[in-house]
């Protein structure tokens, strides 16, 4: 259980990270510095990765799934001041100085680790929901029509009919009817 609140919980707790320095230092340079893209597609890969397991999850099972509790607030919050410290130690900054703006992205963590916390488990559902009326809908194209069956059935009393009017003249049915 710890794992898998590990594995989900770990890039929530990058985006808390993200968003508490976007808060912190606004858009004056990207979270990463010269790293941003390379923190940017993990962080987007992780939680596309993330979403693609919620709702396969979905599709997999048919009916909505219960949550199991993701990382708490206290979690998200500690891993995601972890994950700040290495976003400032890939701008070089990693003492921090204690600059205004390093205390305000640290105290944003807490709010912003609610918001998430909050959010994640709604955006599971949606996602999951998504997986099960995408299951539902393939379900009902495979179906056959009632016309579609009857079809099939008379088409196999036409083919045994002439199977065994063939055997009985002794040669092969004719190759069109």
């Amino acid at each position: 259980m710890l794992l898998r609140r590990l594995l989900a919980g770990g890039p929530l707790a990058v985006l808390v990270a993200v968003l508490a320095h976007v808060a912190g230092f606004g858009f004056a340079h990207a979270p990463g510095a010269a790293h941003a893209l390379d923190l940017a597609v993990a962080l987007g890969s992780a939680l596309a990765t993330l979403g693609s397991i919620v709702l396969l999850r979905g599709f997999a099972r048919g009916r909505a799934p219960a949550h199991p509790g993701i990382a708490s607030v206290l979690e998200l919050a500690a891993i995601g001041a972890l994950a700040f410290l290495a976003i400032e130690g890939l701008e070089g900054n990693l003492a921090l100085g204690g600059s205004l703006r390093s205390v305000v992205a640290l105290v944003a963590l807490v709010p912003i680790a609610m918001l998430v916390r909050w959010l994640a488990p709604r955006a599971g559902t949606a996602l999951c929901e998504i997986g099960i009326s995408l299951r539902a809908s393939l379900q009902t194209r495979g179906r056959e029509t009632s016309a579609l069956v009857s079809t099939r059935a008379s088409m196999r009393v036409v083919a045994t009919s002439q199977t065994v009017f063939a055997r009985d003249r002794g040669r092969a049915p004719p190759l069109h009817a």
